[in-house]
């Protein structure tokens, strides 16, 4: 299982890397751009209230989607699917890969804002077939970690609700 962590957090990696914190960054950051993102997540960071800072702090790392339903409907991740979101100070990526072939099918990230228990996405860049549906789009969610299960509730911009568990993954 840590193997695989290590695995998953290196696919992060890349993609962030290929992909970039939006579509006109470069793929290799410079020193001026990596001080640029440090400030503007400083900046949203001091913004936050108490609430806000604890959900915040509470919500980075990596998690691991445990059940899915769109519209109602149960749409929980095939067993031979992994579903992994990662979570920065300012940021997020999800992907979805075969767990036989390591193949990454789906992914998608942006940037998120905070306002209370309120998760906002929005969506900057990504693949795969669902990402059409989703790209430059904004999605609202309320949030909710408990322990390390993380309640995820709200919908998409066309409407889609969602109400996902997400559980903190370990190594």
């Amino acid at each position: 299982m840590f193997k695989r962590s290590i695995c998953i957090t290196c696919a992060v990696l890349l993609l962030t890397m290929f992909c970039g914190c939006n579509k006109n960054a470069a793929v290799k950051s410079s020193p001026a751009a990596e001080e640029s993102r440090k400030a503007i997540a400083g900046i949203m960071q001091a913004k936050d209230t108490k609430k806000e800072k604890q959900l915040r702090s509470r919500l980075i790392g990596t998690w691991v989607n445990i059940s899915m339903k769109v519209d109602g409907i149960d749409r929980s991740t095939p067993r031979d699917l992994a579903t992994y979101k990662h979570i920065t100070p300012v940021g997020f990526i999800w992907l979805s890969h075969d767990r036989i072939t390591g193949r990454i099918s789906r992914a998608a990230g942006g940037t998120y804002t905070l306002s209370g228990n309120v998760y906002k996405e929005k969506i900057e860049y990504g693949i795969g077939y669902q990402y059409e549906v989703i790209r430059n789009s904004q999605a609202s969610f309320t949030a909710a970690v408990d322990g390390d299960k993380w309640y995820h509730r709200g919908s998409l911009a066309n409407g889609q609700t969602i109400d996902e568990i997400w559980e903190r993954a370990k190594p």
